[in-house]
């Protein structure tokens, strides 16, 4: 037995260290398939007395029993089988000599055997019944057996099998470089085997003595075995070891640390975790601290409790639940029941990857691809791995998550291929769909047989928290794709301009171009088994603005058929079959000038003519270049008077002022005189009615009184009446004074004579002769006599008259 131990309290920081240790790499590799723990639990008289105590709270064994609950071990499950099996040191024999055998076996083992309450009591009685009295501190006999029993448990290459030392001392001098090479055999074996290995050393021996447990994890190469961890006293160890499996073991760990009774806690941690653990942890003796969650929560196990029995100052108990199903976004008051608990959420970081289609990137600009399943050779691309909860809640992941892929060839037997390239880390991550996204850029060859033939390929991926997988999609799981052939089609040439490169409504309306599409390779366009070539065409316009600007109206044609921008419907979008000279032949595109809302003429134009082969996967990458067509508009601008044809207009209009000129100075401008003046009197309504026209048939005598009427002047002239033009006789018309109805015009013939046209509906008589016959609806009429007016509101008596007679 060591005699040079020394230390004390360090058992006040095991059970916290222990609690992340051992829970976490029992789901540090996130995937499917059963849990193999092995414990090798230090039993040593320094344990519990001198040269310690170490750990007079028996912290050890309560660690191993929270590890045992975290774990929940169902050993009697028929497909995934669970194992957890602790070992303690034995009573070995002194190992004086390096020459000497090693002390072999372990003492009783405690296993597991179900998951009812029966089985858990009886598997916590008995770790409670083991004494720490083992007489020498040995670890290759308990770690070979350990590594052995674990390695034999019966399972598949995802079951996670984790092998955990917890020591509070080193080896025994007289042998510790040979126990150093056995125990390198050991993790040689680990690590041939994928065995998690753990480590962990408490005491101040141990801290000044770590250099023989850093050499076991160092010489594993970079590969990932599992960690050590030393705390010589334990004052941090619950947060130290927090951010330790943070990095490790596969848990996004939150140390709450000690606080009040009631906290309010975000259980999901925006991680979306299927499953939190919710530890809770009082020290100094007394009941394990309660776990009233408000809102309640699902922890299909319950809270499971348990005390040390060391000594009461030095003692602790725990309660954990396993929660599941927890709520984002949602704050959930917690109530322990006491003070000063020290608490802590293990969110477990066990996202499910799913392959989804990324984008494939041609001139510097990334174009989405619309499958994930047919991809070019030599064309690099990404694939979008998705990283979201198993449980479907969306939500995001741990910052510490990770994802890779690795593309492989042909499948040949069991998980081999042809051949298999190295792991390719994502370039970009961002929250999307259902959880977060990585995009990995893959690129694979061409068929090292056939350069012409398809072949398929694989992809698999793998989401790693710090160094551990917690998912991956490999061998049957692979992301399984078809290898297409690399093909490149040019145009030729890849620009041109329009015939007539400048289009200018009602001149020249519609330009074209002419150019082929050709490849060096036409034989691999027979993989896609086809006499008729799908083509699918649209247009991009070089500036946002052109199509509403110097193209507005335009209509465009490809090879006669209409075809429009990307957005818009036409034949060419849905594609076109051709016939393989058709598409590997002259193409003509065509511009139909609209109505261009422009006022200059424009400078070069570019119009884009994407071309694509609509045929997976070509249609994603693009295999056609396009072509631009070149072109200028001239638009067609509003009248203006810089423009108008002045000479013409003179050119006209001069002899015809001058015609009207000499017809002013030659023809006679007759015109009423100026002191012609009418009355016009109202008869009374009693009086017969005049007879109709060209009836001969008169009203009544005495129908006419000649009673004495103003004499009022006629209207003046309208202002057009004014113009010195040869208007020739000008009519006046003659209202009723009392009404301002119009009864009649009145306009020269000659010098002497007047004519009279009646109004719609009104004739025209001679005194109380009959109504008169009208020549083309005009009478002709004499000053100084009376006339009658008869008809609709009438009669009403006429007479011409000078005003100066009437006056005189």
């Amino acid at each position: 037995m060591r005699t040079s131990r020394s230390g004390r309290g360090c058992g006040a920081w095991l059970l916290p260290a222990l609690l992340l240790i051992l829970l976490l790499p029992t789901a540090a590799f996130g995937v499917s398939g059963g849990d193999h723990v092995r414990v090798v639990l230090d039993t040593s008289m320094s344990m519990s007395g001198p040269p310690g105590p170490n750990d007079r709270g028996r912290l050890a064994i309560l660690a191993t029993m929270l590890l045992y609950d975290l774990v929940d071990p169902n050993p009697q499950d028929p497909r995934e089988p669970d194992s957890f099996v602790v070992f303690p040191f034995a009573h070995w024999s002194e190992w004086s000599s390096p020459s000497q055998p090693p002390p072999t076996g372990t003492g009783q083992p405690i296993e597991a055997l179900g998951q009812d309450t029966a089985d858990r009591e009886a598997f916590r009685a008995s770790l409670q019944g083991l004494a720490y009295d083992a007489p020498w501190t040995y670890f290759y006999p308990g770690l070979k057996r350990a590594v052995e029993d674990v390695l034999a448990a019966s399972g598949g290459p995802e079951d996670r099998r984790v092998v955990v030392l917890v020591t509070d001392g080193l080896p025994e001098t007289e042998i510790k470089a040979r126990e150093a090479e056995l125990l390198s055999e050991l993790r040689n074996q680990m690590l041939a085997a994928k065995v998690g290995f753990y480590v962990l050393a408490f005491g101040p021996t141990a801290a000044s003595e770590r250099d023989f447990f850093d050499q076991l994890f160092e010489g594993a190469g970079g590969l990932p075995l599992g960690e050590l961890f030393v705390d010589p006293d334990g004052r941090d160890l619950v947060l130290n070891m927090a951010r330790i499996f943070s990095r490790s073991f596969g848990y996004d760990v939150e140390h709450l640390g000690p606080g009040p009774a009631a906290r309010m806690l975000d259980l999901d941690g925006g991680i979306t975790p299927p499953k939190v653990a919710m530890v809770a942890l009082r020290r100094g003796g007394g009941a394990s601290p309660e776990q009233d969650f408000s809102p309640s929560v699902n922890a299909p196990r319950g809270v499971q409790k348990a005390r040390s029995q060391g000594e009461a100052a030095h003692s602790a108990a725990y309660s954990m639940q396993m929660i599941e199903g927890v709520v984002p976004n949602l704050e959930y008051a917690l109530d322990t029941g006491v003070a000063g608990v020290d608490m802590a959420l293990l969110r477990k970081v066990e996202p499910e990857l799913s392959v989804w289609p990324g984008e494939v990137e041609l001139d510097g600009v990334p174009h989405p691809m619309r499958q994930a399943h047919r991809v070019m050779a030599e064309t690099p691309f990404t694939l979008r791995i998705l990283a979201a909860s198993p449980i479907g809640t969306p939500g995001g992941q741990a910052e510490d998550l990770h994802v890779s892929a690795r593309p492989h060839g042909p499948r040949k037997i069991g998980c081999e291929y042809d051949w298999t390239e190295g792991w390719i880390g994502y370039g970009a991550r961002d929250s999307w769909g259902d959880g977060v996204a990585f995009d990995v850029r893959l690129e694979f060859p061409a068929n090292a047989n056939d350069p012409a033939a398809i072949y398929d390929g694989f992809v698999d991926a793998v989401a790693k928290f710090n160094e551990f997988d917690v998912d991956k999609l490999d061998c049957d799981d692979a992301h399984g794709l078809e290898v297409y052939p690399k093909i490149a089609i040019r145009t030729a040439p890849a620009d041109g301009y329009l015939d007539p490169p400048s289009l200018e409504p009602g001149v020249a309306e519609q330009g074209c171009v002419h150019f082929r599409l050709e490849t060096d390779e036409p034989q691999k366009l027979a993989v896609l088994q086809t006499e008729l070539y799908r083509l699918r065409a649209y247009l991009e316009p070089g500036s946002p603005d052109l199509a509403d600007g110097a193209l507005a109206g335009a209509e465009y044609r490809l090879d006669r058929e209409a075809v429009a921008f990307e957005d818009l419907a036409s034949p060419w979008h849905t594609g076109r079959g051709l016939l393989l000279a058709e598409l590997l032949g002259e193409h003509r595109f065509c511009v139909d000038l609209g109505s261009p809302n422009l006022t200059d003429p424009s400078p070069d134009l570019t119009l884009t003519l994407h071309l694509a082969l609509d045929h997976t996967p070509y249609d994603d990458f693009r295999v056609i270049e396009p072509f631009r067509a070149k072109l200028r508009v001239v638009p067609l601008l509003p009248p203006s008077w810089a423009d108008f044809p002045w000479a013409a207009l003179w050119a006209l209009l001069g002899p015809l002022l001058v015609g009207l000129a000499a017809m002013a100075l030659i023809a006679p401008r007759w015109g009423l005189p100026d002191d012609l003046g009418y009355s016009l009197t109202r008869l009374d309504d009693t009086a017969a009615s005049a007879g109709s026209p060209g009836t001969g048939e008169a009203g009544a005598a005495g129908d006419i009184t000649p009673v004495p009427a103003p004499l009022l002047p006629l209207p003046p002239l309208a202002w057009w009446q004014r113009l010195p033009l040869p208007l020739g006789r000008r009519m006046r018309p003659l209202p009723d004074p009392g009404s301002d109805r119009v009864l009649a015009w009145v306009q020269p013939r000659s010098r002497e004579l007047f004519s009279l046209r009646p109004a719609k509906g009104l004739w025209v008589s001679e005194g109380e002769g009959p109504a008169l016959n009208l020549d083309r609806g005009r009478l002709e009429v004499q000053v100084h006599r009376d006339y009658r007016i008869v008809g609709d509101g009438g009669p009403w008596r006429l007479r011409l008259d000078y005003l100066d007679a009437r006056s005189e």
